[in-house]
């Protein structure tokens, strides 16, 4: 086998159909598929977002011989509209994650979740017997805080709100959510058509607002994950942008004394959640699951060595 990086895996579209809630449902699923891999990574998005904010990095993850799975939750991205609203809840996201898993995962799986994705992620592994190889949770806040229900309302702003332009879309983002506009250059274009839709003459965010209304209903639903980690066997990173509010470097320097299995970082450029959109954010995500790649795999070699050094 030459050395180098291993080629990436074009992404393609399935469907996937599921009853949530009593009701009938369809998903959009992004995969990556390799013709040969070693293990799958199923990505979780965060509130509002869809399995395509992954997509930078789901480059990066298929050349390491990853197959990457990237769902798009219902009423979010390319995911239709829920009939009712109802299907909009926790219980149904877990659900839904667990049947992605069972449809798509194969032998060998790890998890990717990313801030409100983090906590369907967790709750999933709580509540169902699925041990992961390994996962990684991005902005996974410990415990329910205040700062959750202020991110409901910048969230429920821009599913509501209805531009003339994508330019101004575009400038609406930037404004509120910078990192998310970081995007390389040649995929300006993919992210674009991901984000945004054309409905009744006006451009709209890609979430149907009733989304953000019916977490915001359960926001008030008391958590706390911090036992439960104590009890992960399997390696995890907890991954933290600088300016996130959801930081606990007390907690965790004391969960990594106690647990050789858990690595935390905090040190991320961004805010609530980092966008993973540039190098720097891809870079110790990518290194992360590059260790986790079996020793004895063909393709352990070139890219995999790049990525650990």
């Amino acid at each position: 086998m030459k050395d180098g990086p291993l080629p990436i895996a074009s992404e393609r579209r399935q469907s996937l159909r599921l009853t949530l809630q009593g009701i009938e449902a369809v998903v959009n699923v992004r995969v990556r598929r390799r013709p040969k891999s070693h293990g799958t990574i199923i990505c979780a998005p965060g509130l509002t977002a869809s399995g395509a904010e992954f997509h930078a990095l789901g480059g990066h993850l298929s050349a390491l011989g990853y197959d990457v799975i990237c769902p798009d939750w219902p009423g979010h991205g390319d995911s239709p509209y829920a009939p009712d609203a109802k299907i909009y809840s926790w219980d149904s996201y877990v659900k839904m994650l667990r049947i992605v898993y069972r449809a798509q995962g194969g032998a060998n799986v790890h998890f990717l979740g990313v801030s409100w994705g983090a906590i369907i992620l967790l709750l999933m592994l709580l509540v169902n017997p699925i041990r992961p190889r390994s996962a990684v949770f991005v902005d996974l806040p410990l415990s329910n805080r205040p700062e959750i229900a202020r991110a409901y309302e910048g969230m429920a702003k821009l599913c509501e709100t209805r531009f003339d332009s994508i330019e101004e879309a575009e400038s609406y983002l930037r404004e509120r959510r910078p990192d998310l506009v970081s995007v390389p250059p040649s995929m300006r274009s993919y992210y674009r058509d991901a984000r945004f839709a054309r409905r009744d003459g006006k451009i709209v965010y890609k979430c149907d607002p009733r989304v953000v209304s019916a977490a915001a209903a359960q926001s008030d639903r008391p958590f706390d994950f911090l036992d439960y980690i104590r009890h992960i066997a399997f390696e995890a990173l907890f991954l933290y942008g600088a300016n996130s509010p959801f930081r606990d470097p007390a907690t965790f320097s004391a969960l990594c004394r106690e647990m050789r299995n858990i690595e935390y970082i905090d040190t991320l450029e961004g805010g609530h959640p980092p966008g993973l959109l540039t190098d720097e954010q891809i870079r110790p995500v990518a290194s992360f699951f590059a260790r986790q790649v079996p020793a004895d795999w063909h393709g352990r070699d070139g890219g995999m060595a790049a990525e650990r050094r």
